[in-house]
């Protein structure tokens, strides 16, 4: 079956300043597929719920307020949840409460409690429940199964003459280890990278929890310390903080805990008593470059150049952001340039080969950076704060941080630094699109940061690709192309053009997405894009926040006069070999495009005999047609 990589991009200028630019990047195919309605899961990350709150002490027979909420972000479809919050005290049940949660609400869970046994308490919820989100002809829903962080609770007899009558007294939890740290095993003392917990390990944690000594409080948290030849299980009371640790505390007597069944890493279980974190250090790029060995494990601050892509797994909640990290800025046309290309290289085969290619030129001092989430991130190319963990590739922290890794991106070269990054901001420059209009040239190669009504199409490379019955693997990179203004728009001058790439999951092959946003990105030379444009600017789209609902608006006078120019522009640049100077059907056959409430583009031909050429031809058309959709919304 034959099938074209395509992009597309619109732009419709004044001068010298912005009107109207439109990009969607895609991979386009002959016989597109039909929509599909059939149920499927939502992503679960829109709920949020929050920790268990309690009082820090309370008498017997005193009634304890144990509480917590969840959240449902404002989303433009409608999404709900139907939840039961289940109250325990050292596992054991105490009370539910349902409640019903809409989008844009946050519902709160109260449960009250009088305990009759003095001593400490460790309280979480476990919440179960259904997530829906409900379209015009589809419905996606997902189970949910979690449990809070939980919080300790002391429970006071306050008929008690002394107050070591109570179980454990006054003695704070950490003393109370302390006292039978004997029954623990031999005390420890050392430090190293700290490192939230995998989740693949929880289910050992817990058993590992139940073997603490009766009168011990179950440690709520746990975290992984790699030190310089050896990796620890760290159980404490608090929640952990990801960066450089120190810490004090008792070995257990206990086997040592096993990553999963495909690695071989362990880690020493430790109880600690005492848990002190480092603020980083400051250094340039250059500097770790050419001295890792003095900054493994090190906790560090770059100020410095990122560039990053991020690709969403299909098959769990993994989504990885892998970047570099230098000294010097990196032009944002090496990776934006044909983002479309970029994107198809790493859906067909992601690895440390690929992914060096799309990062660029690797010869100066760099750092490779990784950061695996569940949060959807977006391609970047800008001027950062970054902080994170140095390691090596061979080294215990270097060795975990690759366990988590799905896909084999991380170099394994022992000279070359790698980053496990905790956090990263970049100060962009507030402004207005009409400030951006007005005069373009001024903020070019700036990251600026505006908020606007946003219409955008977003597009699955992955399924486009799919749809031609090529086998991809289960991993995505969704491209976004749309217009944003900030008031109501008298002339085409006052819209701005934005693109984007980004981790978010999305399950069909066209989406229109609408709504206000904080849009921050970095504003570019449309000649910075592969082929031949016409002179203007764009917005590339580093982060896209949404903020709330679009009003409808009315764009008057807005024109698609350059569509087909742009279009076969865009087609010789992914395919120069196909004819565009028709967009009819050679054979005669017509083409007619269709789209559901989703955006999902589908094609139909009434004449099944197409040749190579006319699929062509239809490609043409199907971008043209998609073109006419974005117009058509303000029209």
């Amino acid at each position: 079956m034959c099938s074209t990589r395509f992009s597309f991009y619109m732009s419709l200028l004044k001068k010298d300043k912005i009107i109207s630019v439109i990009l969607v990047s895609v991979v386009v195919l002959a016989g597109l597929t039909a929509p599909v309605t059939a149920q499927e899961e939502v992503d679960t990350s829109e709920l949020k719920i929050s920790e268990v709150t309690t009082p820090s002490e309370v008498d017997i027979d005193e009634k304890a307020e144990l509480a917590s909420d969840a959240t449902i972000s404002d989303l433009p479809a409608d999404w709900s949840a139907q939840l039961k919050f289940t109250a325990y005290a050292n596992n054991s049940k105490l009370g539910t409460q349902e409640v019903s949660v809409e989008d844009g609400e946050t519902v709160d869970v109260s449960l009250s409690h009088s305990f009759e046994e003095a001593g400490p308490k460790e309280i979480y919820f476990e919440v179960t429940g259904e997530l829906t989100r409900e379209g015009a002809l589809t419905e996606q829903s997902s189970s949910i199964d979690r449990t809070t962080p939980s919080k300790i609770i002391n429970i006071v007899d306050p008929s008690s003459t002394k107050t070591g009558d109570t179980p454990g007294g006054d003695e704070s939890i950490g003393d109370q280890v302390d006292s039978t740290s004997d029954k623990l095993g031999p005390e420890i003392s050392t430090e190293g990278a700290a490192f939230v917990a995998p989740g693949s390990i929880q289910d050992q944690v817990d058993d590992l929890r139940e073997t603490l000594p009766l009168g011990e409080d179950r440690v709520s948290h746990a975290f992984v310390l790699a030190t310089s030849d050896n990796l620890y299980l760290v159980l404490t009371d608090k929640e952990p903080v990801e960066g450089y640790a120190s810490i004090q505390g008792t070995e257990l007597d206990a086997n040592e805990i096993s990553l999963d069944r495909r690695n071989s890493l362990e880690f020493k279980p430790v109880r600690a008593t005492g848990v002190e974190y480092q603020e980083p250090s400051k250094a340039s790029v250059g500097r770790v470059y050419r001295n890792t060995d003095d900054y493994r494990r090190d906790y560090v601050e770059f100020t410095a150049n990122h560039r990053s892509i991020a690709i969403d797994d299909e098959q769990s909640d993994y989504k990885l952001t892998t970047g570099v990290l230098v000294d010097d800025p990196i032009e944002s046309e090496e990776l934006f340039r044909t983002i479309g290309g970029q994107s198809h290289a790493m859906l067909d085969q992601l690895n440390r080969d690929t992914v060096g290619g799309v990062l660029g030129d690797l010869s100066r001092p760099h750092i490779i950076t990784t950061e695996p989430d569940t949060k959807a991130r977006y391609w970047q190319n800008t001027a950062v704060t970054m902080t994170g963990i140095v390691t090596s590739p061979e080294s215990p922290a270097g060795e975990f941080i690759r366990s988590q890794q799905k896909y084999n991106t991380l170099p394994t070269d022992p000279d070359t630094p790698v980053l496990y990054v905790t956090n990263s901001q970049y100060n962009p420059q507030s402004v207005s699109i009409s400030e951006i209009s007005e005069d373009p040239s001024a903020y070019e190669g700036d990251t600026v940061q505006f908020e606007s009504s946003l219409y955008m199409k977003t597009i699955s490379s992955k399924r486009i690709i799919e749809s031609t019955g090529t086998k991809m693997p289960p991993i995505d990179t969704v491209l976004h192309g749309g217009v944003a203004w900030d008031r109501q728009p008298d002339t085409r001058d006052d819209l701005v053009g934005v693109i984007a790439a980004s981790s978010i999951t999305q399950n069909q092959l066209s989406k229109e997405r609408t709504g206000t946003y904080k849009v921050t990105g970095e504003v570019i030379s449309t000649d910075k894009i592969k082929g031949n444009l016409s002179q203007g600017y764009v917005l590339i789209a580093y982060n896209l926040e949404r903020t709330g609902d679009l009003d409808t608006t009315s764009i008057s006078d807005l024109s698609v006069q350059q569509s087909s120019k742009i279009s076969k522009v865009l087609q010789r640049q992914t395919n120069p070999t196909i004819e565009t100077s028709d967009s009819s059907s050679p054979d005669g056959g017509t083409t007619a495009e269709s789209t559901n409430s989703d955006g999902v583009l589908g094609d139909t031909t009434d004449n099944e005999s197409n040749t190579e050429s006319s699929r062509g031809n239809d490609i043409v058309s199907t971008m043209s047609e998609l073109v006419k959709q974005i117009v058509d919304l303000f029209s």
